[in-house]
């Protein structure tokens, strides 16, 4: 008996220390950074980030010497969210604590992402990896590596710290070189060539620019081998030397979506063709010569051409979408030959107010249960919103024509708003969707926005941001008013936005088709992934397929922004819990009635193993 107790005794004492023996390692990855030099120029600098993961609910914790600005809080919080959804990992029983120690002031900002991102993985899943790669680079949304500045300089610093590689973005390794920064290689090469009895007195100088990018630069010249990676799991399988997952994805298209987008698209399109009906009756008693209505008629007919080869691909939202284009165009012709008094445009506008307010009524009363609903309502709620401010402009021009086409364009987009709203009859998996989940998630997409909107003002300051920034404050001011779908939206617009100008600084026509493809396909492993749970994301999918439509060189921008769209509007799941039945919950619970159960059983069985041994004590005593 005794025996028996004494084994009992210690396995339950050990096993949870052995279960948790991983608790409270800590990890470790080299960090690049920048700091400014009084001159306005920027050099190179080391840090080191670690993290500590300990069991807890999911919470991260940032310490940093020197403090760093909020944003970078805001990156850690968000790189340890993408790095999660990416790899499903198991994070929500567990409290993330990073620190980050440098030994200068250096920019704070998101160019931490990917490293965060990176060890946030390798540190949940317990992997051996090269802690003489550094990365530098943003982590957006789908796992994505984007542009930073300083690469040059950081590449620098790496090299002074003798790390192995280092892994920037793609497009990133385009580097012009100005002579001086070659001084030193040119003159070596030019004293050894003029040393040569052959060589003539007016030989020119060597190439003022001896490499060919920053890869090269950091090989020849540097000795470290420099890498372009665009995702997380390219990054990681240069730390690792392992293929985390596969860049394949398949999904099918909900049958519900394909239903309702179709009857979106036949709605805007036989409306194209009753305004053009009303165009034909106009031109009949209007004073326009024959050229000026073949010039309309021109125009009409190639953005048909463009609606008619999006339906005949099937691609219902491009097909509603050039539709909607053209009604805007015809329904402004229409108002101009129609010639509308002030009288009856502020009418018109007054009428158009009232549906806008009739429209907003309905959408406040569905319930938000899916992401279906949730991105039905913000895209609804969105285009009223231009409504209003379309009629805003209406009314304070003094120009009839911008009155007009601010008129026509505010009457186009309430019936867009009201076709979408058929999307509220499809279903999905519920969420727990409340007031305060979605004032928190409208609070953290607006701080991303924020923080990404700094930093593409930190290095390209002569930019114009305002439209940027006009997105920004309308999500400020919706959140104020508590419009968090209006409030999401807007912010995520604007981080797409900011992140399509970054990621846009390195691609040229080398690799463009790259950086197009990266992005495709990190929009289909999340849409994938959201079908597979019970999700559709009705304007990831919309904004993916348009994007692809855009797909040529002289929509090239425009084709990158609709697949940021897309990232940041397809993984919205992370930011909410799912319902959990009751089943559900039991099985989440279980682990921590294990605990206590454990707990308890091991204090008895201490308790009695000692009575035990006290017993025998006084047994040995007596006798």
């Amino acid at each position: 008996m005794k025996g028996v107790l004494i084994v009992l005794a210690l396995l339950l004492i050990s096993f949870p220390l052995v279960a948790s023996s991983e608790e409270g390692k800590l990890n470790h990855l080299p960090l690049l950074a920048v700091q400014e030099l009084q001159d306005g120029s920027y050099q190179g600098s080391t840090a080191d980030l670690f993290l500590e993961v300990r069991v807890g609910s999911g919470r991260v914790f940032l310490d940093t010497s020197p403090l760093t600005k909020i944003d970078t809080q805001i990156s850690t919080r968000y790189a340890k969210e993408i790095a999660c959804d990416y790899f499903d990992l198991d994070c929500d029983h567990y409290d993330f604590i990073y620190t980050i120690r440098a030994h200068s002031n250096i920019i704070g900002g998101p160019s931490a992402g990917a490293a965060i991102a990176a060890l946030t993985t390798l540190t949940v899943l317990d992997l051996e990896y090269d802690e003489s790669v550094a990365i530098t680079g943003t982590i957006n949304s789908g796992g994505i590596v984007g542009p930073v500045g300083g690469v040059k300089e950081k590449i620098e610093a790496a090299a002074e710290q003798n790390l192995s590689k280092v892994l920037i973005s793609l497009g990133s390794s385009d580097h012009e070189f100005e002579s001086e920064e070659a001084d030193a290689d040119e003159s070596a090469q030019y004293k050894e060539a003029k040393s040569n009895p052959l060589a003539k007195e007016d030989m020119p100088l060597f190439n003022a620019n001896p490499y060919d990018n920053l890869i090269d630069y950091g090989t020849k010249g540097l000795g470290i081998e420099v890498e372009e990676v665009s995702d997380l799991n390219d990054v990681l399988f240069h730390l690792t030397g392992i293929e985390l997952r596969e860049n394949n994805f398949d999904f099918e298209v909900d049958g519900s979506y394909n239903q309702i987008m179709k009857s979106l698209e036949t709605d805007l399109c036989e409306r194209s063709d009753n305004l053009e009906s009303e165009l034909q009756a106009l031109f009949d008693s209007s004073e326009l010569s024959l050229e000026e209505k073949n010039e309309i008629r021109d125009v009409i007919n190639e953005r048909r051409l463009d609606a008619n080869a999006a339906q005949n691909e099937g691609d219902h939202y491009s097909a509603a979408s050039f539709c909607f284009g053209l009604n805007v165009y015809l329904g402004t012709q229409n108002l101009l030959l129609s010639n509308l008094s002030d009288l009856e445009i502020f009418t018109e506008s007054v009428r158009i107010e009232g549906n806008v307010t009739l429209l907003s009524g309905q959408v406040e009363s569905e319930v938000i249960e899916t992401i279906s609903d949730l991105q039905t309502k913000m895209i609804v709620e969105e285009r009223l919103l231009e409504v209003l401010t379309l009629l805003e402009d209406a009314n304070e021009s003094n120009h009839t024509d911008i009155k007009i086409s601010s008129l026509a364009f505010a009457r186009e987009r309430l019936n867009s708003a009201t076709s979408w709203m058929q999307f509220f009859s499809m279903e999905g998996k519920l969420l727990l969707v409340d007031d305060i989940i979605l004032a928190d998630v409208c609070q953290k997409k607006l701080e991303e926005a924020q923080e990404r909107f700094q930093y593409v003002g930190t290095y390209l300051s002569e930019l114009d941001l305002s439209d940027i920034n006009r997105k920004i404050e309308r999500a400020q001011f919706a959140q104020r008013e508590g419009d968090h779908s209006i409030c999401l939206m807007q912010a995520s617009q604007a981080k797409a936005e900011s992140s399509t100008i970054l990621s846009s600084l390195g691609i040229n026509d080398e690799n463009f088709a790259a950086s197009l493809e990266s992005r495709s396909r990190a929009v289909e492993r999340i849409i994938s992934e959201n079908v597979e749970e019970g999700f559709f994301p009705i304007l990831g999918f919309s904004y993916y397929q348009y994007a692809n439509t855009l797909g040529s060189e002289e929509m090239s921008y425009s084709s990158l922004l609709y697949l940021e769209y897309a990232l940041e509007l397809s993984d919205l799941d992370i930011y909410f819990p799912e319902q959990r039945t009751l089943i559900q919950t039991n099985f989440e619970v279980l682990p921590q009635i294990s605990t206590f159960v454990s707990g308890f059983f091991q204090g008895l069985l201490v308790g009695m193993l000692f009575m035990w041994l006290l017993h025998q004590g006084r047994r040995k005593k007596y006798h």
